[in-house]
């Protein structure tokens, strides 16, 4: 949510549930569906999905639904398969933060924020993204509500309190705007699980981002997967790594890697390259079978939070951002793109206020963007191949892939001076080519300018 630094509360699991409906008469039961379930008809997997997250308040001026249907051939020109959109619920205004409050802290489930828009707004643009094979996610907070969510006054049962009886915010966080929800109440998880059910019975969503998922028992993860996938397929990420292994075994196809990105802001800030490759392999290693880490080199969190919010800083230099999205998209994982990074946006957007992004900032990095994006997206190997590092140097990050019909190396220059490696003897004294710049060469070694990159092919 605001910060992945805080520790996931500690969740007491319960048995699996048997039944998961609600009465007819619950007033909390899913709403019968008003578009026809659709299965996509192209399966985006696990390690194929590369999401673009969009924050639609600060996406456009009028910040609405409609402006990010408007722009759906710009994001799948890029690149993206998967649209994110953060929480598109009514914002609580109770204990709010700043002037507009975090669209974290939800005041209704089963409503949309009308400064976005309505739901035929909402369905028109999962239309439209199903119409270019784009598959659309719902940023989905099941921890805490806003304090004006109704289940505060109608279901006060729902919550966590303190020994008063009072109502609290997650414990162990600063999140004041917030109130905890209480999963050992049977009947919480059922409303939960029949709030998600109606977004993807009524409009088609093909999948959720699941903020502080480490937050909710495991057990309720299960559940709740299970119930969505009796009705179509579902694309499900969770924002946890500590208890990742917890979220895949749940259901989750994919996890956030926030290790990933400290550690990539860590080389190129001048730690070794092998503690980068080696968090690379023995994470991989981990994964289950058909699972994926969503690599990023940034996201909402860093962009309203860090003291560095661009990547332009975060990584030295837009030719660093450039190196770093390189290693962020090309080492096979999931990935994503969070809205104004294509254009190297060096804006801090707060979750909290209005901030529109630049899209002028620098038309240029965006040409950058759709050339690696493309490579990813033609080559398999960079989705699902087994890289091999080559650590002849610390300062420059080299790996190879193989598909059924080439092979690849990509050598990234993580510091901002000239560097220059061996190319490993398969790569030496053949024709290769720069698949970013069209170039050919043949040589035995590689210099490397400043952050410079090469993607290289051979057949």
């Amino acid at each position: 949510m605001k910060t992945k630094k805080i520790l996931a509360n500690a969740a007491v699991c319960l048995a699996s549930l048997a039944v998961l409906g609600c009465k007819p008469d619950d007033k909390d039961a899913t709403p019968a569906p008003t578009t026809p379930v659709v299965v996509a008809e192209t399966k985006i997997s696990a390690q194929n999905a590369l999401y673009y997250e969009v924050f639609v308040r600060n996406f456009s001026q009028e910040g609405t639904l409609a402006k990010v249907e408007a722009q759906l051939d710009s994001i799948q020109n890029l690149g993206a398969n998967v649209l994110w959109l953060m929480p598109i619920h009514p914002i609580s205004q109770e204990k709010k933060n700043g002037t507009y409050g975090s669209p974290y802290a939800v005041k209704n489930y089963y409503a949309i924020d009308p400064l976005q828009g309505d739901t035929a707004a909402f369905r028109s643009l999962v239309k439209a993204a199903h119409q270019r094979k784009m598959y659309v996610v719902l940023d989905w907070v099941a921890n805490h509500t806003g304090w004006d969510n109704p289940w505060i006054t109608e279901h006060p049962e729902y919550y966590t309190k303190n020994s008063a009886g009072q109502i609290t915010h997650p414990p162990g966080t600063n999140w004041l705007d917030v109130a905890d929800l209480n999963y050992a109440n049977t009947d919480l998880r059922n409303a939960m699980i029949n709030a998600m059910k109606y977004w993807v019975t009524t409009f088609n969503i093909d999948g959720y981002r699941c903020d502080h998922a480490g937050g909710v028992p495991a057990d309720f993860w299960k559940a709740a997967n299970d119930s969505l996938r009796r009705i179509k397929p579902m694309l499900m990420f969770a924002e946890e790594e500590e208890l990742a292994q917890n979220m895949f075994a749940s259901g989750f196809d994919v996890c956030f890697s926030w290790s990933f990105y400290d550690r990539l802001k860590a080389t190129f800030a001048g730690s070794s390259t092998l503690t980068l490759s080696n968090l690379y392999s023995s994470t991989r290693n981990s994964l289950p079978a058909d699972k994926a880490w969503v690599y990023f080199s940034s996201n909402h969190d860093k962009v309203s939070w860090d003291e560095m919010p661009s990547d332009a800083t975060s990584f030295k230099s837009q030719d660093g951002a450039r190196a770093a999205a390189v290693i962020t998209h090309l080492l096979p994982n999931a990935s994503m793109v969070y809205n104004g990074q294509e254009v190297g946006s060096t804006q801090r957007i707060n979750l909290f206020e209005k901030q529109v992004v630049n899209w002028n900032t620098s038309p240029e990095m965006r040409v950058f963007y759709k050339k690696i994006l493309g490579i990813r997206n033609k080559y398999s190997a960079f989705t699902t191949g087994a890289p091999t590092f080559h650590n002849q140097s610390t300062n420059v990050l080299v790996f190879s892939l193989k598909d059924a019909e080439a092979s690849y190396l990509v050598a990234v220059n993580v510091r901002n001076t000239s560097q220059t490696v061996s190319l490993p003897s398969a790569f030496q004294g053949t024709d290769v080519q720069n698949l970013y710049d069209n170039t050919t060469s043949n040589a035995n070694n590689l210099t490397l300018a400043a952050y410079q990159f090469v993607v290289l092919q051979k057949k």
